[in-house]
């Protein structure tokens, strides 16, 4: 586990490239909030960490949570799930799903607990790689064999299913060939539900 967080960060850049992202996307601030749903050992928050308030990462992994809380300090850390985020309703600026809408079996879900945890205004970013080309039709492939479905991940795809779900999306940017941002509002007419 050490040894592929390593790899994210030191051979791929994974980190730096997403935090790039968050930063040239979002309007941060030193007030703001920030969640990051399903964000492991925190090497995306850690970056953001010194823009922002404060940066929790909900994780449902105990390992890569107690391994974030090890390396990134000024992170805060919560063992939890993205569709029951432990979160008061309306308490955040920002939610972000790097790289984690394709792991969850049930990404609606995901999804609306993040609009129900935003403050009003508030944004939720997603990032995942771009499955174009014959080597991303493989890459879907075998993710869709080994996870059992895959959440739509080429930009029309994405937008789309964003749509059925009532929210406004549009794509940011795209970094290289594979990593497509998609800014999120405040689902069209829908208000946040209590919890």
């Amino acid at each position: 586990m050490a040894a592929w967080d390593v790899a994210l960060d030191r051979l791929w850049g994974h980190y730096a490239l997403s935090s790039g992202v968050v930063t040239r996307s979002l309007p941060l601030g030193d007030s703001d909030l920030v969640l990051d749903v399903g964000g492991g050992t925190g090497g995306v928050s850690a970056r953001l960490r010194p823009s922002v308030r404060a940066v929790t990462v909900v994780e449902p992994s105990e390992p890569l949570t107690r391994r974030g809380r090890g390396v990134h300090r000024g992170v805060g850390f919560v063992v939890g799930d993205g569709r029951s985020l432990p979160v008061r309703t309306g308490s955040v600026d920002h939610v972000l799903l790097v790289e984690v809408l394709h792991h969850v079996d049930d990404a609606p879900a995901v999804l609306a607990e993040a609009a129900r945890v935003l403050r009003p205004g508030g944004s939720i970013l997603i990032e995942e790689s771009e499955f174009g080309g014959a080597f991303g039709r493989l890459r879907r492939w075998a993710e869709s064999v080994l996870l059992g479905g895959v959440w739509p991940r080429s930009r029309p795809e994405l937008l789309e299913a964003l749509g059925r779900l009532g929210f406004r999306g549009r794509v940011l940017e795209q970094e290289g060939f594979v990593v497509v941002a998609v800014l999120l509002e405040r689902p069209l007419g829908e208000p946040a539900t209590e919890r």
